[in-house]
């Protein structure tokens, strides 16, 4: 494979596929489909046991490794694989049982796919990875074209790359890099140069392939948040030597449908943030987990939304309350009061109280501690300046007790008289995000006057805040459960 398919195409590849080091190869196809990766067999990869004639289980299900070779002679390596289904050979004839019976077909779902070599462990090192990720070329704001017209007609273009950049983190250096691809020859009447913008991560010490994938993770995450939207790398690409060609990678991720951004739409632009973009992407992947955790929440709930806004509402609350628990002490009384007084209060409980009534008991002391998701909410956006928060919502009162109810509702099946009602859902639900990205970039150091103009100047965001300004926070529907018969 000359040029490696983009990670958001789904492909089939033919070829012929074995376990390390066994001679005896199986006929099938690779597939990936985004958000899955399989491997189809015109048989299997062992035997399957017999112990009655009306079914097998394969001796071994999982396997750790598999290498193919493709119809066009390209090298693959497949990892953490394991059997979805089979269709074992019965074999009939033979009537004596247990017995080992050949697998006709079979379908293996895999984790990770390298395309360019077959490698031994999912634990062999690479030194340095390639990322393309949609629309950074807006982001970065490079033209590296200059484009001139004479009075003669004669049109003057020359191409001046912009310069490269690199950062430092923690455990890698970070590198902005541009290339062009030169028109193919003979030029013709429409030659052509593609320009593209790239990361390349060097990491201070060769790393695995889970290292680079979990690195993937968060510099997504964090230009998903810097874009406004939700994005997917376009290609991924590691490297095991500086001499060696790319490998390309693919594994199954949520499926999402980019929306190419317009400029002005997008969140922030790189020369709005470079002056600080080094302490922005250190202190992104040196976040806590409550706001990893948060971050990876939102995200994940937005690359597949649900059909119903009530399953697409609670993630974010969800997602909220574990960003509560890396702002402030979320306990009533310390630890150490509170141990002393749950001995009381188990010591209390009369003899002869029913076992299960005791445990009952003890399941609530465990959470008795903690401040109410309302009062949690409440004091977190509080630590956002007022004209900040003037954009994200008419009243904070109002605001939490409207997503406080509506979740306890629907969570708890509480008897909650008033909630918010589908179209205040949507409008909360919406709110939610915005105030889940504001939340994760200031914490990552960004700027609030820059957050500010984000939330005055965005033209999306401004309209919907034009709409959701007259709709109600604390809810006007009726707190019943409804089943559609």
């Amino acid at each position: 494979m000359s040029e490696p398919t983009p990670q958001s195409t789904p492909f089939t590849l033919r070829g012929h596929w074995n376990l390390p080091g066994s001679e005896e190869k199986t006929a099938g196809d690779l597939i990936y489909d985004v958000d899955r990766l399989r491997l189809v067999l015109l048989g299997g990869f062992n035997k399957a046991i017999s112990e009655h004639p009306l079914s097998a289980r394969p001796g071994q299900n999982d396997f750790p490794v598999i290498h193919g070779t493709l119809v066009d002679k390209t090298l693959v390596t497949i990892f953490r694989c394991f059997y979805t289904s089979y269709s074992p050979d019965l074999d009939w004839k033979n009537s004596s049982y247990p017995k080992e019976v050949q697998i006709s077909q079979s379908e293996l779902n895999c984790e990770i796919a390298i395309l360019g070599k077959h490698l031994e462990t999912e634990d062999d090192a690479f030194v340095s990875a390639r990322l393309e990720f949609p629309q950074l070329e807006d982001w970065l704001g490079a033209s590296p074209f200059e484009v001139k017209i004479e009075e003669n007609r004669n049109v003057d273009i020359k191409f001046r790359p912009p310069n490269d950049e690199c950062f430092t983190t923690r455990d890698f250096n970070l590198s902005l890099r541009h290339s062009v691809r030169p028109p193919s020859l003979p030029y013709g009447n429409r030659p052509s140069a593609e320009h593209t913008s790239f990361l390349e991560i060097n990491p201070f010490k060769s790393e695995t392939i889970k290292w680079f994938v979990s690195v993937n993770r968060e510099l997504t995450g964090l230009f998903s948040h810097l874009y406004g939207g939700n994005i997917l790398s376009e290609q991924f690409l590691l490297r095991q030597r500086v001499s060696d060609d790319y490998l390309a990678v693919y594994y199954a991720r949520h499926r999402t449908e980019f929306k190419s951004i317009e400029r002005f739409n997008l969140w922030t632009t790189y020369e709005k943030v470079k002056s600080n973009f080094p302490s922005l992407l250190n202190e992104w992947l040196l976040a806590n987990d409550s706001y990893k955790q948060a971050r990876s929440m939102l995200l994940s709930s937005e690359r597949r939304p649900s059909a119903f806004i009530e399953l697409r509402f609670l993630p974010l609350v969800h997602a909220l309350e574990v960003i509560t628990q890396a702002n402030a002490s979320t306990t009533i009384v310390s630890k150490e009061e509170y141990t002393r007084i749950k001995s009381l209060v188990e010591k209390a409980i009369p003899t002869g109280t029913h076992p299960d009534l005791i445990l009952a008991f003890k399941r609530s002391l465990g959470h008795a501690n903690g401040k109410s998701l309302k009062f949690k909410i409440k004091k977190l956006i509080e630590t956002i300046s007022p004209k900040v928060i003037s954009l994200l919502c008419n009243d904070v009162e109002k605001f939490t007790k409207g997503i406080v109810d509506t979740r306890n509702f629907y969570t708890h099946y509480s008897n909650q008289k008033v909630i918010l009602d589908h179209r205040e859902l949507h409008w909360a639900t919406r709110k939610l995000s915005v105030l889940l990205r504001v939340l994760s970039l200031r914490s990552a150091g960004m700027d609030e006057d820059l957050i500010m103009h984000v939330l005055e100047r965005n033209p999306e965001i401004a309209n919907e805040r034009r709409t959701w300004q007259r709709i109600s926070e604390n809810g006007t529907g009726e707190g019943i459960i409804r089943s559609d018969d």
